[in-house]
């Protein structure tokens, strides 16, 4: 049980790209770990530790792309969330979004649609107090806790960057554009440009320019400095586009 708390501490809840390799290395003693649990207790999870450090070897297995060995942790963690801490609980409803993203990666849409039904309508419905409800329009969210946290919180700058990708992909460049590039100033100015999640910030303006055909320079200068894999990405279609023309 020490070795698996140990290595269950090792393991960002974040999952950050910058410990990938670091993760994948991990697997084989996760697996070891595992299987000394499953012997030593009848039942696993039996405890909130427990369901937390298989939640974390979960997480790991659907980074690899292990989503079936993920999906059969994560339905246990589920259950046993459910049992002490209920529906309604924040742990219970991170490891059922977790679930439904293995579910959605082995292609089990069905399956995942229920499980995201159930979340929203949970959260549709969970207040944490009785005047959380006394708001106009009543689903208004503000009685979670982004509204309290401020522009420069981590937290707001990745959902102002889902945010920003969402709209990109959906071809809203210059919605996206002005939304990354606010990520993307402030995450070097508390993070600094070495930093993964401004260099992602960075990639994904860079791709934004590129689209639009404006501030080519900038945009090339922005990926060439992001994650190495995106600057090989964009090589590589530019050798194809100059192969098609």
């Amino acid at each position: 049980m020490c070795s698996a708390s140990i290595l269950a501490h090792a393991i960002s809840p974040e999952v950050e790209t910058s410990g990938t390799l670091f993760r994948r290395l991990l697997l084989c003693h996760i697996e070891a770990c595992l299987t000394g649990l499953t012997a030593l207790h009848a039942e696993f999870p039996g405890s909130l530790e427990h369901a937390s450090i298989l939640e974390k070897f979960a997480l790991v297995f659907a980074e690899n792309g292990l989503f079936r060995r993920a999906c059969s942790l994560l339905l246990k963690v589920v259950e046993f969330r459910l049992a002490t801490l209920g529906k309604g609980h924040t742990e219970t409803l991170r490891a059922q979004r977790a679930l439904a993203n293995a579910r959605f990666n082995l292609f089990e849409i069905p399956k995942c649609l229920d499980i995201q039904r159930e979340v929203l309508y949970t959260t549709k419905w969970s207040r944490p107090s009785l005047r959380d409800w006394l708001v106009w329009p009543p689903w208004k969210p503000i009685h979670m806790s982004y509204r309290q946290l401020g522009e420069d919180d981590p937290i707001t700058l990745r959902a102002m960057f889902n945010l920003g990708r969402t709209s990109q992909h959906l071809g809203q460049f210059k919605k996206a554009q002005e939304l990354i590039e606010v990520v993307e100033r402030k995450r070097q100015h508390f993070f600094g440009s070495d930093h993964p999640d401004t260099l992602m910030a960075m990639n994904e303006l860079g791709t934004n320019l590129l689209a639009q055909g404006i501030q080519l320079d900038y945009a090339e200068h922005l990926i060439f400095f992001g994650p190495p894999m995106m600057y090989h990405a964009y090589i590589a279609n530019s050798v194809a586009s100059r192969r098609l023309s």
